[in-house]
């Protein structure tokens, strides 16, 4: 469901619930974090964890017009997950620049390498988000959708066993997603399609 100008706090209303909504989506976040390898951490977002980022945003830039407030509820609605699919936030992590660069130049490509991979058998495909594209390094930051149609989504509902998987010729990794993450998307999924 998207986030509606209804669903925003004033800054006001915000800061006086913000210590416990905080502490509600950082425990949330950390249900829905998975990493892969060294350098991959995948955040699977879901409507509480987009709303937090919006509140987020319009309190540390002090943004109070409408327009302003109207233009970040676009950008971040093209996060949330509609009916038959998964979305995630990659970050990649590194503990100094020089690697950072070193890595992202040679991970250019890595939109399409990524997959969720269904009891070995059905792959999904990640689709990156064009806008984060640049043609000589990649961004540290990646929106990725996973579109699993219907057929995909059943799939999903009675898979035994979710991979998600990295095979770029220079980061090569897969790893079986945790119940917690597992049992997240499925119960997302199924209010999906309510």
């Amino acid at each position: 469901m998207r986030i509606e100008r209804s669903d925003i706090l004033s800054q006001a209303d915000y800061n006086s619930l913000r210590p416990e909504f905080r502490a509600e989506v950082m425990a949330l976040k950390d249900e829905r974090r998975f990493l892969l390898g060294p350098y991959f951490c995948f955040l699977f977002e879901n409507r509480k964890t987009i709303l937090y980022q919006i509140q987020e945003l319009l309190r540390a830039e002090s943004i109070t017009s409408e327009e302003k407030i109207q233009e970040q509820i676009e950008v971040y609605n093209r996060l949330l997950p509609d009916k038959y699919e998964i979305r995630a936030t990659l970050l990649l992590e590194f503990p100094d620049e020089v690697l950072r660069v070193t890595h992202l130049q040679k991970w250019r490509g890595l939109e399409d390498h990524v997959h969720l991979l269904l009891d070995h058998d059905v792959m999904i495909k990640a689709q990156f988000d064009p806008e984060q594209f640049h043609p000589e390094i990649l961004s540290s930051v990646q929106y990725l959708n996973f579109a699993l149609a219907q057929a995909g989504t059943e799939a999903f509902l009675l898979a035994r066993e979710i991979e998600l998987v990295v095979s770029h010729p220079a980061c090569n990794d897969r790893e079986a997603l945790p119940d917690r993450i597992v049992a997240a998307l499925r119960a997302d999924l199924k209010s999906g399609l309510q």
